[in-house]
């Protein structure tokens, strides 16, 4: 019976170890510069719940400015559907494009923001990046 327990928790042990050791491949992709943006936007227009997709286009097009990838950002902008959703996530796509020398994207996006107030205000904010 001890010897059964033992390997039963030398087996456990090592599945532990094995399951810490197992890599995203988001995450791998991602630190190589290899995500697939446009992949991850085509499923996301397959997502058939309305504010599940809305999400997915949220975190593709954050994503994607946060790579430089303005075009797949604009891309996945004019793909939400909740206005309110919609310019908070043009709002950070433009400062994240901004953020990484991308001024000319990050204007279009930022100029995707319906309302006049938060356009004007993430316009100022790339102007003094």
């Amino acid at each position: 019976m001890r010897k059964h327990v033992l390997s039963t928790v030398g087996l456990l042990v090592m599945v532990v170890l094995a399951a810490g050791s197992v890599e995203d491949p988001n995450d791998t992709a991602r630190q190589s510069g290899k995500v697939d943006h446009q992949s991850r936007l085509n499923a996301a227009t397959h997502i058939s719940d309305v504010n599940n997709r809305n999400r997915a286009f949220v975190d593709v097009a954050l994503d994607a400015a946060r790579d430089g990838e303005g075009e797949i950002a604009k891309q996945a902008l004019s793909s939400i559907t909740d206005a309110g959703q919609k310019m908070r996530a043009a709002r950070d796509a433009a400062e994240a494009l901004a953020d990484v020398g991308q001024g000319e994207s990050a204007i279009e996006v930022a100029n995707m923001i319906s309302d006049p107030a938060m356009r004007d205000d993430t316009l100022r904010d790339i102007s003094q990046d």
